[in-house]
């Protein structure tokens, strides 16, 4: 096959960029390595083509396809010299939809949208979340304001927005993939005449290999992570920081760090300094992610809600137990409660208590930690990529 990935940014192989980046990349690979021909295709963020360490040919066409004949005609001129069999869009919206309706009508029939959010999210929002969101400019803070007082506005707003790209994408599609069919509700509540014989879903991929040996406990740090985009809404850096210091109370030889970057990290530093928060290094942004997951006994995930929480099945492949807030529908298809990882109600005091029952005892924390490293197995990129070929083919 020659695939053609259509995504509103480049397809960066970084681990400071967005999580559908580096699964784009990540499978691509993998097809790659199977025979197929991969080709990207951006039509936003042109700047970043000068990166270069693209995993397969990078192409920037202008958004504005519809009212720009050159770049409709510099499309199928790719289109054409790669002989694109199949195309996978990496985004349900109008923008993305609006490429598929240029191609040829038989390549339109050999088209997957892929939906990599939370359809819908906003049915998630909180006035406490809103008030926790960062502003950054007087426009963002008018529009926080008023949906703190009306939260039926923002999720309005952002309601309407999804369905209309949904309505756009249903049109044009001839399967629209999840990455997991708990998602499948949230569009038919909005949406009930929504196409059902056209969804199907297919994990995400991890991204790392499998790990054949890993430290044991003993020869692990006395250790906690937590590593995401320092940014309250949606990662909820501050349930972490409250958690650990409801911890570290009984467990003053231990160890949190805080890995990642991002608008609100300086924040963070400044609340675990006023509540005198001890034990805590941030760490910052890390390209060698595995050597925080190689030498910490758990990995705590806060998150408000996740599409998936990448982060929860790259700790697992190193026996990185994880304790997750019961936040986010995807987290049942990745952590067993108890077997392979441990679910914890939504709240600090909550993960806190199961971070404690657990954290000096060898015994439990191995068999979690061999099951977490089976578990992993089960999105191992060939596992995913086979998966995509069987979808692909059956076009």
């Amino acid at each position: 096959m020659n695939i053609l990935f259509i995504s509103p940014i480049p397809i960066i192989p970084v681990s400071y960029f967005g999580g559908i980046e580096r699964v784009t990349d990540i499978l691509s690979r993998e097809l790659q390595r199977r025979g197929h021909c991969v080709v990207f295709l951006c039509y936003m963020d042109k700047n970043v083509l000068s990166h270069n360490k693209f995993s397969a040919p990078q192409y920037y066409i202008s958004e504005n396809i519809d009212s720009d004949e050159l770049e409709r005609c510099r499309y199928i001129k790719i289109i054409e010299r790669h002989k694109i069999t199949h195309v996978v869009c990496q985004a349900c919206n109008e923008h993305t939809a609006n490429f598929v309706k240029y191609l040829p009508k038989p390549l339109q029939h050999k088209t997957v949208f892929t939906c990599h959010i939370v359809p819908f999210y906003s049915d998630m929002i909180t006035r406490t979340r809103i008030w926790q969101t960062p502003t950054h400019n007087a426009r963002q803070l008018v529009f926080k304001i008023v949906s703190f007082v009306f939260p039926c506005i923002y999720k309005l707003w952002f309601s309407n927005d999804h369905k209309k790209n949904f309505e756009a994408v249903f049109s044009i599609a001839k399967r629209i993939c999840f990455i997991s069919d708990k998602f499948y509700h949230n569009v038919i509540t909005h949406i009930p005449n929504a196409p059902l014989e056209k969804f199907t879903y297919i994990y995400n991929p991890n991204t790392f290999d499998k790990q054949e040996n890993v430290p044991t406990y003993c020869e692990r740090e006395d250790a906690v992570l937590w590593a995401a985009r320092v940014e309250n809404t949606p990662k909820n850096i501050i349930g972490f920081l409250d958690t650990w210091k409801i911890f570290f109370q009984n467990h003053k030889d231990w160890k949190a760090y805080v890995v990642g970057d991002g608008n609100d990290l300086e924040y963070s530093k400044r609340y675990a300094s006023k509540n005198h928060i001890k034990g805590i290094y941030f760490e910052g942004a890390q390209s060698c992610m595995e050597l925080y997951y190689k030498k910490c006994k758990f990995f705590c995930m806060t998150s408000y809600w996740e599409s998936w929480g990448m982060v929860v099945t790259e700790a697992m492949t190193f026996g990185c137990v994880p304790i997750a807030m019961n936040n986010y529908a995807t987290l049942t298809d990745i952590i067993d409660d108890g077997v392979n990882g441990l679910i914890c109600k939504p709240t600090a005091v909550e993960m806190a208590k199961k971070l404690n029952s657990i954290a000096t005892d060898e015994e439990i924390w191995l068999e979690l930690s061999n099951n977490a490293k089976q578990k992993a197995m089960n999105f191992d990129v060939s596992t995913i990529a086979q998966k995509w070929e069987q979808l692909l083919n059956g076009l």
